[in-house]
């Protein structure tokens, strides 16, 4: 019965995955100039890696002023929360995260599963200060939490977007690993678009980055930085069979998790746009994903979208699997129209949806 609930829930969020899967602030002039100036001074004339050497200096000045440049916009979070126990007992915890500073107005964005029915919040700022925190909002479905606070002089993080990044590039991550406050650790991208299953009642976390820069407990919710001092991902968690980090941590793609908070500041919750699809791979080596089913009254219906359908396109994004088309539309708004490419008997066509609320939320 639980399943078949579940399978109903994810149906009307968005669609139903019809597929077996397995888990296979600006940066300082000073520092992002430092590996060019060496590169020029090599070789002006030179677009061989092979031809441009660094030196260790040069790596150690670039993390080091980045660090600096972000340390001010990452935070410590105490929760204390009423949780089960071990024998499924209700009783107060401590929970310790990290969050991130979106702007001067005191906003914090951080993770759901370290605020959600929090009875107090404390938040410690990189000087040390310590003040109260609010809760906002919280979207358990895509583990993107707000915290609010009162304080001055706040220094907002840089974002940037993770369709910038591939794997391979150096990333940094702070947060307060088993509490110990602005722990910085080092690592490169590992994996993108990375699909992580979790609760049936959320939503699986979809283009999820991996990285090997070490997160542990307490690490969630701070951010995942790129050489440029840009904050590209939300540090979420870490498989490990130890308890401890074993080089495998996932961060939420900081477009999705912005998204996502701009909607609980708004609205006081997410909104999770509604298209009303059941897909399932074509099957064949082929793009896009196939329309199954269309849910009844929903605005894939009332766009004209009609089973059989092949989706190759959402915002002039390619379309290769049902899980691309969730990660598409949780960086979207309700009462948004999106263009969808299609295609129906050989012909290609565009589409124009107008999302909506998801039904399950409202």
């Amino acid at each position: 019965m639980e399943k078949k609930l579940s399978k109903i829930f994810l149906n009307l969020l968005v669609f139903s995955i019809l597929v077996v899967f397995s888990i296979a602030c600006a940066p300082t002039e000073q520092a992002s100039s430092v590996i060019v100036q060496r590169a020029e001074q090599e070789d002006n004339q030179s677009n061989n890696p092979e031809d441009i050497q660094f030196s260790l200096e040069d790596i150690n000045t670039l993390i080091s002023h980045l660090v600096q440049e972000v340390m001010p916009s990452v935070v410590s979070i105490q929760a204390d929360v009423i949780r089960d126990n071990e024998i499924g007992e209700e009783e107060l915890q401590q929970v310790i995260g990290s969050g991130i500073i979106m702007n001067e107005e005191g906003y914090i964005l951080t993770n759901s599963h370290i605020i959600a029915d929090a009875r107090e919040l404390i938040v410690v700022l990189d000087n040390g200060t310590i003040v109260e925190g609010d809760v906002v909002g919280s979207s358990i479905q895509t583990d993107v939490g707000v915290v609010k606070i009162e304080a001055n002089d706040l220094a907002p993080a840089v974002f940037g977007t993770m369709d910038d990044q591939e794997v391979g590039d150096l990333v940094v991550a702070v947060g307060s690993p088993f509490g110990i406050q602005q722990t910085v650790t080092l690592g490169i991208i590992s994996g993108k678009e990375r699909i992580i299953p979790t609760p049936a009642d959320t939503l699986p976390i979809v283009d999820a980055i991996q990285t090997d820069a070490a997160i542990n407990p307490g690490n969630s919710g701070g951010p995942l930085i790129n050489v440029g001092g840009e904050v590209i991902g939300v540090n979420t968690l870490g498989i490990s069979p130890t308890g401890a980090s074993a080089g495998i941590g996932f961060a939420i793609p900081i477009d999705t998790a912005i998204n996502i908070a701009e909607h609980i500041i708004e609205f006081g919750e997410a909104r999770i746009p509604f298209m009303g699809v059941e897909l399932a791979p074509t099957g064949v080596d082929a793009p896009g994903v196939m329309i199954e089913n269309v849910v009844e009254d929903s605005p894939a219906e009332k766009a004209g979208l009609a089973q059989g359908d092949i989706i190759l396109e959402i915002e002039d994004t390619e379309i290769t699997s049902p899980f691309g088309v969730l990660s598409k539309l949780l960086r979207m708004g309700c009462d948004e129209e999106i263009d969808v490419l299609i295609e129906r008997d050989g012909e290609i066509m565009e589409v124009s949806v107008f999302l909506e609320l998801c039904p399950v939320l409202e």
